[in-house]
């Protein structure tokens, strides 16, 4: 559980400091694997503002499906 704790709170910081980014800029900023950030993201989604939006990534400068705080 600790670990799944830390990697919410890590999301989170690398969504405050990077912006709107894509998943794969999320999974290459946070360390964590795909799979488990998609579900990071699903369980954020539930207790935080989280947008979802097609514009550019911060990260990457492509035009991606990206995720930011509210």
């Amino acid at each position: 559980m600790v670990k799944r704790d830390n990697d919410v709170l890590r999301v989170i910081a690398v969504l405050r400091e990077g912006g709107a980014l894509c998943l794969a800029c999320l999974v290459k900023e946070t360390g964590i694997a795909t799979a488990h950030t998609v579900r990071v993201l699903r369980s954020l989604g539930k207790t935080v503002q989280l947008t979802h939006d097609v514009i550019v990534c911060d990260g990457c400068l492509l035009t991606r499906d990206v995720f930011r705080l509210a």
